[in-house]
């Protein structure tokens, strides 16, 4: 079994400080795997001085800008070993389209059911599912939509919902559907798992609450988000304010409420802790770098958001680096128990950071740096 397969079939998860030299050689084998068979990846590689002989080296392997991927598509292998394709939602700007061959299809189910074991959220107990997000399509590839189908497989769906419904005329908002469907299950036991983007959650709580309705929804019911704020960051509002709203509308608790980030081009989810932490898991590690100089953070520090796995063949997609700022902090600062650090997403980067980035990284890729 070679060093990625061996990753991804550890059990450690989070307690994982021994395994540091299998995660460096997982990505020392997907990097020379890239190497010799994306020959852009070559190009940029090759104006960089960098190693991988330890862990402190991971940080030197150069980091590709989500928004250059936008433009330059890499590709590893051939088009027809893809066999899953996602897309990014486009909201800021083209698309980028992801593919899967087998290999990253089997690795990323058997480390998603580890961690959704982990994190308590299979059930057998049949549930209602509420969808804040498409109905599924053939003509939908988007990542945000296949991973909310994905989700309603964690219980037996006893019916499911959708914000977005698929009609002649495209996608259609089912807002009353939502609340006539709120509205039933309050009658019944079986408990009801709403899923989507947290600004779709909040616009939904905003609904009920400006109609004055409020209600209370059966014992195990929970509210799984992801995706963040995306186009709606000028509305955000504190989690601990969607936690109250959530509980005067629909009788939740912060317990009841779980989040996962993720993005399309990494894809290792980052679940929620009893603190609403995001702890790093095994198959990946977490590296905040300077906006202006792309240079590693120290913990506490706040800098764009650099993610490593070694996951994908199918594109040299290894250290992403995101347009997301966070900030990285030692397990020791959480109290969960988890024994893996942590990172706080903040926001997405502004438009000077955007351009800042975009140039520094045509310059960093071109060996400017």
């Amino acid at each position: 079994m070679n060093a990625i397969n061996r990753l991804f079939s550890s059990r450690q998860l989070y307690d994982y400080n021994q395994d540091d030299p299998l995660f460096l050689a997982a990505v020392k084998e997907v990097t020379a795997f890239h190497l010799k068979h994306c020959e852009a990846y070559q190009k940029i590689l090759a104006t960089q001085d960098f190693a991988l002989d330890k862990m402190a080296e991971i940080s030197q392997l150069p980091p590709l800008p989500t928004l250059l991927l936008k433009s330059t598509p890499l590709l590893s292998i051939p088009k027809h070993r893809l066999k899953l394709v996602s897309t990014t939602s486009g909201t800021s700007g083209t698309p980028v389209s992801v593919g899967f061959d087998w290999s990253a299809i089997y690795n990323g189910q058997k480390m998603l059911r580890r961690m959704l074991a982990y994190h308590q959220l299979f059930s057998f107990k049949p549930v209602h599912y509420l969808i804040l997000g498409y109905q599924p399509h053939k003509s939908n590839q988007m990542g945000a939509a296949r991973t909310a189908n994905v989700a309603t497989y964690l219980a037996p769906a006893k019916s499911r919902t959708y914000a977005l419904n698929y009609t002649d005329q495209g996608y259609q908002l089912n807002i009353e559907g939502l609340e006539k469907a709120l509205t039933a299950f309050t009658t019944q036991k079986t408990p009801v798992r709403i899923l989507g983007f947290p600004s779709y959650f909040y616009f939904l709580l905003d609904y009920l609450k400006t109609n004055q309705i409020h209600l209370q929804l059966p014992p195990g019911s929970l509210v799984f988000l992801g995706g963040g704020w995306k186009q709606f960051a000028n509305v955000a509002i504190d989690k601990n304010e969607l936690v109250a709203l959530a509980g005067e509308v629909l009788g939740l608790s912060q317990s009841d409420i779980h989040e996962f980030f993720g993005v399309v081009e990494h894809n290792v989810p980052y679940f929620t802790c009893s603190n609403s932490h995001f702890h790093i898991p095994l198959y990946s590690r977490v590296i905040i770098r300077d906006i202006k100089t792309l240079k590693p953070l120290p913990y506490g520090q706040p800098g764009l958001l650099n993610l490593i796995t070694p996951l994908m063949k199918s594109h040299p997609l290894t250290s992403i680096l995101t347009d997301d700022i966070a900030i990285l902090h030692p397990t020791t600062k959480c109290g969960c128990g988890n024994p893996a650090d942590f990172f706080e997403v903040l926001r997405r980067a502004g438009l000077a950071d955007i351009k800042t980035c975009v140039n520094l990284s045509a310059d960093y890729l071109s060996g400017g740096h």
